[in-house]
């Protein structure tokens, strides 16, 4: 955050890329847009601030930020500036640059301090022996996350610095982390079958995750499956552009500060639009995340925890399915059985849940004391 000058009050984050004014910061934690909901956004921040905003902020400004939030589409080349082109030029070269992991640092540090043990690394988490960070002002060793588009092309690149020594992240380093590329429309595609080929056993599931630690996570837990690295929770926003399998599962981490499954509701109801079965993990302990699961219990036990998905349920949908269930239990009490169970196997068909959850003549039977 600039405190002084004529950049006084805009932030920018180095991790994403990502910055602006005090009103987007605050649109960005409550998962809204300065476009679609500025009035609740100008209401919600006039009482956090305990000040009537709507004074202080003129009708242009207004107007300014909603022509912001109807820009063009970020992840369309098109689109880009010249300086994201040559952002994207140089996240190229850094990926040209880079080798396989495979006996180097990055190895290292994944088995030694994050205990992710692979027997075939995913192609797009790389190493890069020299990146210059000018905010570091200094040339670090780098484990490289390669992130592309739809159609495969290399779009960002993330740098996490690590120590020669330690084999672990800096501790003194300004920044341990830094972005290079478009992110918006990009994730790294993790995944121990090559990219664009589907593994022995047929992938179904998309894993969602922010960043490399957690996605490598996942993947040691399932390998059948893949995973897709956002490279910043503001990009959960765009995965409706990847190539996504039948069912996506977005990995949270537990921040106790706030609930990113309320956040992206509105884009797992998108996915789900699309055909989609949404849903998501998120570890039972505040401040942790699935690699924190995996360093500190097992693999066999963060594989547990990977069948313990949780859904995106609306307030409209529990109360639309609080409704349907009392319609139910009122014609089981009236003896009719065979309309319940219809009824029942109605409901589950439309969420598209597997046969095999529901067996509803025994449940039936239970509940009419058979």
């Amino acid at each position: 955050v600039t405190i002084k000058g004529n950049k006084q009050g805009l932030w920018h984050d180095f991790q994403t890329g990502e910055g602006g004014d005090m009103l987007r910061l605050f649109a960005e934690q409550r998962g809204l847009t300065s476009a679609t909901d500025y009035p609740q956004l100008l209401g919600e921040a006039s009482r956090y601030m305990g000040i009537d905003l709507t004074k202080h902020l003129s009708s242009v400004s207004s107007k300014k930020a909603q022509q912001k939030g109807q820009q063009q589409d970020k992840s369309d080349p098109k689109n880009w500036t010249d300086y994201q082109k040559k952002q994207v030029a140089k996240a190229n070269k850094l990926a040209r640059e880079s080798l396989p992991i495979k006996g180097t640092l990055v190895e290292n540090y994944l088995k030694e301090h994050r205990k992710i043990d692979l027997k075939n690394w995913p192609e797009n988490v790389r190493f890069h022996p020299n990146i210059y960070c000018a905010i570091n002002k200094k040339s670090t060793p780098a484990m490289l996350l390669v992130g592309k588009d739809k159609a495969g092309n290399v779009q960002v690149v993330q740098a996490t610095f690590l120590d020669q020594a330690t084999k672990n992240k800096p501790q003194k380093l300004p920044v341990s982390k830094q972005t290079i590329g478009v992110i918006s429309g990009a994730a790294v595609h993790l995944s121990l079958s090559k990219e664009g080929e589907k593994s022995v056993d047929e992938t179904t599931k998309s894993y969602i995750a922010e960043g490399a630690e957690t996605g490598l996570s996942a993947l040691m837990a399932d390998q059948k499956n893949e995973v897709k690295v956002t490279l910043g929770q503001s990009n959960f926003l765009s995965t409706h552009k990847l190539n996504l399998q039948k069912n996506v599962v977005f990995c949270f981490d537990h921040d106790a500060k706030s609930s990113p499954e309320n956040r992206f509701k509105e884009q797992a109801n998108k996915l789900q639009s699309e055909g989609k079965t949404v849903t998501y993990l998120k570890p039972e302990a505040i401040g942790h995340d699935l690699n924190d699961v995996l360093k500190e219990k097992g693999v066999e036990h963060l594989k547990t925890l990977l069948v313990e998905e949780k859904s995106f349920t609306s307030d409209t949908q529990k109360m639309s399915h609080s409704k349907e269930e009392m319609t139910r239990q009122t014609l089981i009490k009236t003896g009719n059985k065979r309309q319940a169970m219809n009824r029942a196997l109605a409901q589950q068909k439309a969420a598209e849940l597997p046969v095999k959850q529901l067996n509803p003549t025994r449940s039936f039977d239970r509940e009419m004391g058979h």
